[in-house]
């Protein structure tokens, strides 16, 4: 059956089917709908509301990684929303209901729900951070299929919710290499395109491409200004330091550490964030630049030819100076058994002896060639010694 939306001055109408599985337990509709439409219609009961909820607070990096993985033109997210309706009554019914086969427990119907700027009928019980992560995205529109429990008590929204949260098992790594191996003949380029799916939704290890997409992500280092499609201040780039993380866990200070995910991560996040301390000022004046940029207060232009510190050479540079000082073994004592050491010792040592406000010079410049980066970097290590 197709699927189709109406509208009138106050319901939604949507084509719908509806079955029921036990006895006593809630009838089930499923449809589709935009996942913006539904944002404006749905609300989450969470745990930190006065009214006990059971939802988890949303979770920053996992609504950034659903944004930017459905923002990969392969990307598909076919796993329902699940829905149930809340306790004001009027706002949802079900009309024109046809049964399908004879089991008495299925039919087709139209789904109408009311529209109302004070209510929401909706509650999320699971699929929040697919359904904000999406409309965080510039992506519009985007149909999501959606499974709504009708009239489901609050006990019965809790079981559901539990059930769908704490059932689920990560299938090992070598199991889903053997299933692809029987039955699939992937080429190297399906490969990785299926591995930056999975890694963007944090099935497997984090690589440098899903680990440089974490450091833009709230609270960390590159917030909101690295390279990718929804970010609009997004100047910094991503390939760049997709390199130097590559580099650094094949021979530099990463390759200390054994866990590849969060410590790698953590750590990274941390060589950047001296860096940013040590350079403060132009740090501050470039980021700056970038929002201003974002808000249409200044032109491309203007931000490209003031780039220095945060540019794509610079970065490189910056990056791999301090990757090498932190491997060696003189400082790898320093940080190796804390981390977050590592802020410090490149703010106060590594990068010790340069003058704060070197990117302020107006005869120093600044080229992301193999001579601009070799010249760069003579000229920092000169500093350092």
């Amino acid at each position: 059956m197709t699927n189709t939306m109406s509208t009138n001055t106050t319901w939604l109408t949507f084509d719908c089917f509806i079955f029921k599985q036990g006895i006593k337990g809630p009838e089930v509709a499923v449809f589709a709908i935009d996942a913006y439409s539904l944002q404006n219609m749905a609300t989450v009961s969470r745990i930190a509301e006065e009214k006990k909820g059971y939802q988890r607070i949303i979770n920053p990096r996992k609504l950034g990684a659903i944004r930017r993985y459905v923002e990969i033109p392969e990307a598909v997210l076919p796993t329902g929303i699940v829905l149930a309706t809340g306790d004001t009554p009027g706002f949802v019914r079900i009309n024109s209901r046809k049964p399908i086969g004879d089991t008495g427990q299925i039919w087709a119907a139209k789904l109408q729900v009311k529209q109302s700027p004070q209510y929401k009928p909706f509650l999320v019980i699971d699929g929040q951070h697919r359904l904000f992560g999406i409309t965080s995205s510039k992506l519009a529109p985007y149909p999501v299929p959606v499974t709504l429990l009708l009239g489901a008590s609050k006990l019965v929204q809790m079981a559901h919710f539990e059930i769908i949260n704490n059932k689920a098992t990560r299938i090992p790594a070598a199991h889903l290499n053997e299933l692809r191996g029987m039955m699939f003949n992937m080429s190297s380029d399906d490969e990785e395109k299926l591995n930056s799916l999975l890694l963007q939704l944090g099935v497997t290890s984090l690589n440098s491409s899903a680990l440089v997409s974490e450091l833009n992500g709230p609270k960390y280092i590159f917030e909101g200004i690295l390279d990718f499609p929804s970010n609009p201040a997004g100047f910094v780039s991503s390939n760049t330091l997709r390199q130097l993380v590559d580099r650094s866990r094949e021979s530099g200070f990463l390759k200390y550490l054994a866990d590849e995910d969060n410590d790698h991560l953590e750590a990274y996040n941390s060589l950047w964030l001296g860096i940013s301390r040590k350079f403060s000022q132009r740090w501050t004046y470039e980021t700056n630049l970038f929002q201003e940029f974002a808000s249409g207060k200044i032109k491309k232009g203007k931000v490209k030819s003031e780039q220095k510190l945060l540019h794509s050479g610079s970065l490189f540079v910056l990056g791999d100076i301090t990757d090498r000082e932190l491997a060696s073994s003189s400082f790898r004592k320093k940080w190796l058994d804390e981390p977050k050491a590592i802020s410090d010792l490149v703010q106060k040592e590594v990068f010790s002896k340069i003058p704060s406000g070197v990117w302020e010079d107006n005869n120093l410049q600044v080229d992301n060639t193999g001579k601009g980066r070799k010249a760069l970097r003579e000229f920092l290590e000169s500093q350092m010694v």
